[in-house]
């Protein structure tokens, strides 16, 4: 409603200044120093004493250009007030300002450039590997408990291809491996007086096999190309087999097995460098992973029973830091 009684004061307005610039086209003094520049036709045919100035008819058609002009900004919450007048006769002093209430857009600075780190069309292919190894011999915050003897070891390796389908930007396939060990000859934690925990002769074995698919997103931080850091993404599809080994009664050790499938989506950020000309070094750590298993367990070859788990690591995993190296063809 405020927009249309906008746009009919406005056209009031501009037909009360073409009109008034009309009269005063038939009263200019002949010593005004006006000089016409185009010849003036009279109305031969009714001899009416209007007198058809062209240099009046342009400013009454620019004027109302302008009035269209100014409507159709007003629409849009905007008013260009330079192409307004730059497109009218009038002068720029007969023009009143019209303030729009546009929020001025706020831009950062934050000196990130993106340089290009990795070709688009470029193949890659690589390896990564992680160990971790645990004794309770070299520990010293299990100083405190008495008769513990652990050894336990994480090694996994994975190797990976992909193509970069755009700069920095990278797609591909990894496969990967995993064995863990685990090993406590003995254990014995006294809680109050007559009341203790004691395990002794437990073992667990566990292998691992993956497939999957990644994108890795490089971000270049020197303009030669020579370091940048990533984060990778990863869909991977798990299936392992472990065993957990413990003393019986008779003297042997009861096999519990446990099948697992597994599905985990998992966010890996990293950081590489070239320390070749087409062969680059990277380590890279877990932080977040989401995961949903399935698992079926058997006591002595007998089904004992199956169940499902899901759940999310927000949290850096010091189990998966991986190094790696990647050859660039």
């Amino acid at each position: 409603m405020m927009k249309k009684i906008v746009y009919m004061v406005a056209t009031w307005a501009i037909m009360l200044i073409a009109s008034t610039t009309a009269r005063a086209s038939h009263t200019l003094p002949v010593d005004s120093g006006y000089v016409e520049s185009r010849p003036v036709v009279t109305d031969t045919t009714t001899h009416s004493p209007f007198r058809y100035d062209p240099v009046v008819a342009d400013s009454i058609i620019s004027i109302f250009h302008m009035r269209d002009s100014l409507f159709f900004s007003l629409r849009n919450n905007r008013v260009d007030v330079d192409s307004i007048a730059t497109d009218t006769l009038l002068p720029i002093d007969s023009i009143v300002e019209i303030v729009s209430p546009i929020k001025e857009k706020r831009t950062f600075e934050r000196g990130l450039t993106n340089y290009s780190y990795i070709a688009k069309n470029e193949w890659i292919c690589g390896i990564t590997a992680s160990y971790t190894g645990f004794n309770s011999d070299d520990s010293d915050l299990l100083l405190l408990i008495k008769d513990f003897n652990f050894t336990g070891s994480l090694f996994g390796v994975n190797p990976y291809v992909g193509y970069f389908v755009a700069d920095n930007q990278c797609i591909g396939v990894k496969l990967g491996y995993s064995a863990t060990k685990g090993n406590l000859g003995n254990f014995s934690l006294d809680i109050i007086e007559g009341m203790n925990i004691a395990l002794t002769d437990l073992e667990y074995n566990a292998k691992i096999y993956s497939a999957g698919i990644f994108h890795r997103a490089y971000l270049g931080l020197t303009q030669g190309g020579q370091l940048g850091i990533f984060n990778e993404t990863n869909l991977t599809f798990r299936n392992g087999v472990n065993h957990f080994l413990r003393a019986n009664a008779e003297g042997g050790m009861t096999d519990t097995k446990t099948i697992s499938n597994e599905i985990v989506l998992g966010l890996s950020p990293g950081i590489s460098v070239f320390i070749m000309e087409n062969v680059s070094a990277s380590v890279s750590v877990g932080i977040l992973g989401l995961n949903y298993k399935h698992n079926i367990q058997y006591v002595e070859g007998t089904l004992t029973g199956e169940y499902t788990s899901s759940g999310a690591n927000f949290q850096i995993n010091i189990l998966n830091i991986n190094i790696g190296i990647t050859v660039h063809i």
